[in-house]
């Protein structure tokens, strides 16, 4: 014969001091991960400019990845780099060794032109190109970008100040880079 299962328990009660260490444990713990988290590896980022529009609009939000070193993210990502006179947020589009040019806003790199279709541009300036001697906004002779540099190209082309103007980037300005 089996023996009944006793229902009735003794009730624990609680005791205030190991619940509030519990707490306190997961609360630091949680707090400490969290910091962990958004300095090393992902940040929450407020898009302030309308440079990458329409890919990421201004007033958006977007989570910046840390952890893959500039060597490492490929061709149409979109990053951020940190420069002395603030940040620029475009997109990878030479890296070392590669040869970029535009010929009336169409992007050319190691001889083969870029599809527009590839990455989305914008153009809200509705002026038609300016002759290649006058500005780098629409022509820009060939440059080979330098060893440890990367070519910027923002997608709202006539609103960005990017490697057009500034030149080639270093990678280690390079903060992190925004997936899709």
């Amino acid at each position: 014969m089996a023996v009944p299962y006793n229902i009735e328990k003794k009730k624990k009660k609680i005791q205030p001091k190991k619940l509030a260490l519990v707490l306190g444990i997961g609360l630091i713990f949680g707090a400490l991960s969290s910091l962990l988290i958004r300095g090393f590896f992902l940040t929450p980022v407020a898009i302030t400019t309308a440079t990458m529009e329409p890919t990421l609009k201004m007033g958006d939000s977007a989570y910046l990845y840390k952890w893959r070193k500039a060597k490492d993210i490929p061709i149409g990502e979109i990053v951020l780099a940190q420069r002395e006179s603030g940040y620029l947020l475009a997109r990878i589009l030479g890296r070392p060794g590669d040869r970029i040019r535009l010929e009336n806003k169409t992007l050319i790199r190691n001889g083969e032109v870029i599809p527009p279709e590839l990455y989305p541009i914008q153009y809200k300036d509705m002026r038609p190109p300016l002759p290649a001697d006058f500005t780098p906004r629409d022509s820009m002779a060939e440059i080979r970008v330098p060893e440890g540099h990367l070519f910027l190209l923002a997608d709202n082309r006539d609103e960005a100040m990017d490697s057009r103007f500034i030149g080639t980037i270093p990678m280690e300005q390079i903060v992190g880079h925004f997936s899709p």
